[in-house]
């Protein structure tokens, strides 16, 4: 009897030691993904196993417009076998590497995806009341243009159709596994849904105070929540403003009498303040990417109540 059990004992130890190599293959042997930003490593996150997370490039607060590729980066794209990113005029580092890789791996260029709405960029001009109109009703640009503003994360509507562009190529590179990609998509498209309530009923108070940005960034979030942006100190990241807009940013925060004014932490604040100067204007902050938060699962929800909550705070203020 003790012989029995002690070959049962050795058997059962076999098989589970074979079921724990099967385990650990399998989510060695996931597919490899990398993504450009947080926002959407986070949206990837919540599609995967949480011991075969997605390669995130832009780490730390670094501004996508200025971000150098690293040599591990390099190593993640090349053996990668998905790639997501909005595209070169969001992530322009990225533009070179990705024509030049080589071997398997599909990348997705999600300003392309279909059922992704595109906004144009609404230039340096005083916007008015143009960001009081409808979401919905707006004219969108183009997909098949490299032009407008590539800040489409910022509306949980595009967010939902960023998570299903994702959990179709998951799919499609790892089938054994569909039925728990479909899952966790149902499960992310609920959150965004709760998401979208919450701010929506959060904002509502403020839609009629007129606020400016930094950079015409935000333009989605504005207009999901109907808010009442009217202009931007740039119109670009990547172009800080001369003398003459400068000039142009003062007589816009006069003429529409704005009470808040919002910078981002990847940029300069020395700009804000020289435009405010001695006027009473609020400055609060804005950060499209979310750098203040982890990388994870939640990062992107974090990212966009902190956005909701940074408007409210200031706006609220208004005497």
């Amino acid at each position: 009897m003790h012989y029995l059990n002690v070959s049962v004992l050795i058997l059962f130890s076999a098989i589970s030691t074979v079921f724990c190599q099967i385990d650990h293959a399998t989510a060695e042997d996931g597919p490899k993904v990398v993504v450009s930003i947080a926002p959407l490593h986070s949206l990837a996150t919540g599609l995967m196993a949480k011991d075969n997370p997605p390669h995130l490039l832009v780490k730390n607060g670094t501004s996508p417009h200025t971000y150098a590729l690293r040599p591990s980066d390099a190593t993640a794209l090349q053996q990668a076998d998905l790639i997501f990113w909005v595209g070169k005029s969001l992530e322009t580092f990225l533009a070179k590497p990705l024509k030049n890789k080589t071997g398997k791996g599909l990348i997705t260029t999600l300003h392309k995806a279909d059922g992704i709405k595109i906004l144009a960029n609404r230039g340096s001009g005083d916007w008015g009341h143009e960001s009081l109109s409808d979401h919905d009703d707006h004219d969108h640009h183009d997909h098949g243009a490299e032009e407008g503003d590539m800040h489409l994360w910022l509306d949980p509507f595009n967010a939902k159709v960023i998570v299903g562009v994702m959990a179709d190529a998951l799919i499609t590179a790892d089938q054994k596994n569909r039925e728990i990609y479909i899952k966790r998509k149902n499960r992310l498209f609920d959150q965004l849904y709760s998401l979208d309530m919450e701010l929506e009923k959060k904002l509502a108070p403020f839609r009629d105070v007129p606020f400016m940005v930094f950079h015409d960034g935000f333009q989605y979030f504005e207009r999901r929540y109907r808010l009442n942006a009217v202009g931007a100190i740039t119109p670009s990241a990547q172009k800080s403003p001369g003398a003459r807009r400068i000039d142009r940013v003062e007589k816009i925060l006069e003429k529409s009498q704005i009470h808040c004014l919002f910078q981002e932490p990847q940029f300069s604040s020395a700009i804000v303040k020289a435009v405010i100067g001695k006027k009473n204007v609020e400055i609060g902050l804005l950060d499209p990417m979310g750098s203040g938060f982890n990388p994870g699962a939640d990062h992107y929800f974090r990212t966009m109540v902190a956005i909701a909550d940074s408007l409210a705070d200031c706006l609220s203020t208004k005497k």
